[in-house]
């Protein structure tokens, strides 16, 4: 019987009329007023509610928004304090955190005053640093105090401190005679001071939710309910079982790639699916297979996601990119690049989207992109400065850019969400204003970066909910919506340590030594929680699949810890044993050192004919083709440590940069004087480029010498480059692709070549390469004309050919080009590490030492090579065998 099933079944023993039952959560709320109508009765149903609503009632007391709390912790804060609004909102996050903590343990508010003596005993350091953090720990209790005292005159409080006084005063709770408490595990010392009250009073019954392995076992999840069952006595009572029957983990390499469970698990509608970590919602959803066409999501989508705010940012980052001279080109492309400029503009768009890619400047006026195309929207979305070209004042930038969400999202006349969630954020941007307006106390430095920060925290805190049945046979969602309920086939994603549970680092300013002194929850305490969560959906899952990663991103460097209890108790005696079944998913860099050989299945095949191959991809395969099959047919790259700038990072932002520098003279006779070189500008390519790969710090460590490098590198070429091709060459393309094909075994298979730039010099086509790494003139000299490349030689030494095969592969893509028919095409690298070299394919001196023009003769014999490579790889009786490679 389920447990929800249990407490309906327990509730009728009660006057249902006077009777309230306390969930953990809406969720198993919504789920027991289901098992009432399986009922046969005929009854008025007790009112059911969770824990937090319950408080309220029982203290009369409702729940204040967070930002006017903040605005009034900020008065009292800044009395000593020069820290702007802005800069507080993070400070008043942690600092609420810890006064939740003190009412809700029910600590004497006079032992703040500890924190205070144990600032003045560390404050020995300088700087502002030290400063901040010491004025901050002196005005804790202060601003605890005069929080309490606002809130207490207006009925209102914040979470612990509402808790705090239903646990003294529980007058609220005169329409019941029956509290029904279900579901829970630790509770704090005010819930439980609030329960011996209710005791004295009312007819109060505790449920738990564990099932009794977990108990016999003294388990850690355990514990606090034991704790629990023996105070309260013959006032609580456990009703949890097990149902579980299989127990599964499995490990991917990737954190994205745990989603391909979904197709393999889920062959029918029904399901759950648990997400440790929230931010994998939308691979999930992607990942489930085409079954499954109703789902609900019981965890919202952060509003800060949705087009309408990243249309709001799209305007922030175009302001705070603007200098005297104007717009920067790109950051407005970007903007009017949105469906909503899009729209505005109808059949304009193209017409000023081209003035700006053909614009001499790389910073343009408001009247230069516009011109007779300006329109209400637009004043809003660029205006905002006086005539001295100043900023208007912090509330007229906001009205802005309220009354810009507004009529754009007058746009969307049939898309009933996205007109929600521009109301909801035109909504939270005027309760900004009016905060603003009503309060002068309130400090923050009027320009872009600080209303950027400002408005990108108040939307950032905002889910927007999934529509949906909440009843459906499909469910994701997170850990905490499990509770109460029991599931057929539960899969589990990211059980990853430092996600699963959350790891030791806590936000408080509460030192750890006094947490525990004073009883307030540590990291030991979340460790326990999670523990529970964890183990009681484990029991309650008749199939339950656990998944880690093994890599890819912060967090997810190891299995947790809750996989590795979970393998040793799989163990003889234990308590889960015989029941844990092991599948590793993951090819990392052990895996490919220990496979010597690969057969090639007829999946597989169907697979390497479906490939387009690039001279990369091929490099590989000579170099090791275990490795080609691990990077090239299962798309696993060999990624670089997290955190950590490697040469492919390094090269990838160097690419990224020079292409953005160089995009007005695509198509053109380059024109040195176009291309802006401003180390600020740089610097903002560089971190946009290593965010993309998870790398944030850029001031310190390997992360700002590589930074600064890549800064010099970038300055050095372009300087050269526009002494050597300025007004001489034209820039054919940049950041283009080159495609053909070549017939083996009966199929034509693709090929593709990423190029990074081709120029024009009037006497030849010229396909060049960029590379950051050092260049050695030997590297691209062919010493045979006749050979070209012996591909026996290079498998012996990988190292050997692979930039001629790589300037050969785009010679043979560009020489089998329509675009380029009858034209002279030779092929080059760059090196930014020798900027004033051009680093030409050549023939050795023995044989000539002159450029090499790709002719017919190149093409038969380069096409031979190529041949050769393929059909080796799509050869289905040849294996894919270890190689030893040397770094390229």
């Amino acid at each position: 019987m389920r447990f929800l099933e249990k407490i309906c079944k327990k509730s009728l023993e009660f006057d249902l009329r006077r009777t309230v039952i306390v969930l953990p959560s809406q969720r198993s709320a919504l789920y027991i007023r289901e098992e009432f109508k399986k009922t046969d009765i005929t009854a008025i149903l007790p009112e059911m509610m969770t824990m937090d609503n319950f408080v309220q009632r029982a203290s009369g007391m409702k729940q204040e928004d967070n930002l006017k709390m903040a605005v009034i912790s900020y008065r009292t804060f800044a009395e000593e304090n020069k820290m702007d609004f802005d800069e507080f909102l993070p400070v008043f996050d942690i600092m609420l955190k810890d006064f939740n903590d003190i009412d809700m343990y029910l600590l004497d508010e006079e032992k703040l005053n500890n924190i205070k003596e144990v600032a003045e005993l560390e404050h020995v350091e300088k700087g502002t640093f030290a400063e901040n953090y010491f004025n901050t720990m002196k005005k804790i209790k202060d601003t605890y105090s005069a929080l309490n005292n606002e809130l207490f005159k207006v009925n209102r409080g914040y979470r612990g401190m509402i808790y705090r006084i239903a646990a003294e005063n529980q007058s609220g709770c005169d329409d019941f005679d029956n509290i029904l408490i279900a579901g829970f595990n630790i509770l704090t010392p005010s819930e439980v001071k609030l329960i011996n009250e209710l005791i004295k009073k009312k007819k109060v019954k505790i449920f738990f939710d564990i099932p009794p392995e977990l108990m016999k076992a003294k388990h850690e999840s355990a514990q606090f309910i034991s704790f629990h069952l023996k105070r309260w006595g013959e006032y609580a009572e456990n009703l949890g079982e097990s149902i579980n029957e299989k127990i599964e983990i499995r490990s991917y390499s990737l954190p994205v790639n745990q989603t391909e469970i979904l197709s393999d698990i889920f062959n029918d509608r029904r399901g759950t699916v648990v997400l440790c970590d929230e931010t994998l919602m939308m691979p999930t959803i992607n990942g489930l297979p085409e079954t499954v066409n109703k789902i609900n999501i019981t965890m919202g989508y952060p509003l800060i996601q949705t087009p309408i705010a990243q249309f709001i940012v799209k305007i922030l980052r175009m302001h705070s990119e603007k200098i005297e001279k104007g717009f920067y080109y790109k950051s407005v492309i970007n903007l009017i690049d949105s469906i909503y400029i899009k729209k505005e503009l109808g059949g304009h768009y193209n017409t000023i989207r081209g003035r700006l890619f053909t614009g001499a400047s790389s910073f343009v006026s408001y009247e230069d992109i516009f011109k007779e195309f300006a329109s209400d929207l637009s004043d809003e979305i660029f205006l905002w400065y006086d005539e001295r070209k100043n900023l208007l004042p912090l509330t007229l930038v906001l009205k802005k850019i309220a009354n810009s969400v507004m009529m754009v999202g007058s746009l969307e006349e049939n898309d009933v969400l996205s007109e929600s969630n521009s109301v909801k954020i035109v909504q939270m941007l005027n309760k900004l204003i009016t905060l603003f307006q009503k309060n002068d106390s309130l400090k923050i430095q009027n320009n872009v970066s600080k209303i950027d920060a400002l408005v990108r925290r108040i939307i950032s805190g905002e889910n927007v909910p999934f529509s949906g049945d909440p009843l459906q046979d499909f469910q994701v969602m997170g850990m905490l919506e499990s509770r109460c309920l029991e599931f057929d086939k539960t899969v589990a994603l990211s059980v990853n340590e430092g996600i699963m549970p959350k790891g030791k680092s806590q936000s408080s300013f509460i030192p750890n030594d006094l947490r525990e002194m004073w009883g307030l929850p540590t990291y030991k305490y979340t460790d326990a929680l999670f523990s529970y969560y964890f183990y009681s959906l484990l029991f309650k899952s008749r199939e339950f699949y656990t998944v880690y990663a093994e890599g890819g991103e912060e967090n997810y460097n190891e299995k947790s810890r809750f996989v590795e209890q979970m393998i040793w108790e799989s163990r003889k005696g234990g308590l889960l044993e015989g029941r844990v079944n092991m599948l590793s998913k993951n090819y990392d860099a052990e895996s490919l050192i220990s496979i010597e050989k690969i057969e090639k299945t007829e999946r597989m095949m169907k697979r390497l004919y479906k490939i387009k191959y690039s001279p990369t991809s091929l490099t590989t395969y000579i170099m090791d083709p275990i490795r080609f099959f691990f990077e090239t047919v299962l798309n696993i790259p060999d990624e670089n440590e997290r955190n950590e700038v490697g040469a492919n990072i390094i090269g990838t932002a160097a690419h990224e940069i020079l292409n953005i520098l160089y995009e007005k003279n695509k198509g053109i006779v380059f024109n040195g004087k176009s291309v802006i070189l401003s180390d600020v500008m740089i610097e903002k390519m560089i971190k946009d480029s290593f965010a993309k790969n998870k790398i944030y710090k850029t001031e310190s460590g390997k992360s700002y010498l590589m930074k600064r490098v890549i800064i010099e590198l970038i300055k050095n070429f372009v300087k050269a480059d526009i002494e050597r091709i300025s007004g001489k060459v034209k820039l054919i393309d940049l950041e283009g692709e080159l495609n053909g094909s070549l017939e083996i075994y009966g199929t034509n298979i693709l090929l593709k070549g990423k190029f990074d730039r081709i120029e024009d010099t009037g006497d030849e086509i010229k396909i060049c390469d960029y590379k950051t790494g050092m260049m050695n003139e030997t590297e691209l000299k062919i010493k045979e004309r006749g050979k070209l490349i012996d591909l026996s030689e290079w498998k012996k030494d990988n190292t050997k050919y692979a930039k001629i095969f790589q300037l050969l592969f785009y010679g043979y893509l560009a020489y089998n080009d329509k675009r380029f028919s009858g034209k002279k095409i030779t092929m080059a690298i760059y090196s930014l590490r020798k900027p004033n070299d051009v680093f030409n394919l050549l023939y050795s001196s023995r044989e000539g030492g002159e450029k090499v023009v790709f002719d017919e003769n190149i093409n038969d014999k380069f096409e031979s090579i190529l041949k050769s490579i393929l059909e080796e790889i799509l050869n289905k009786n040849r294996t894919f065998n270890k190689n030893q490679t040397k770094e390229l």
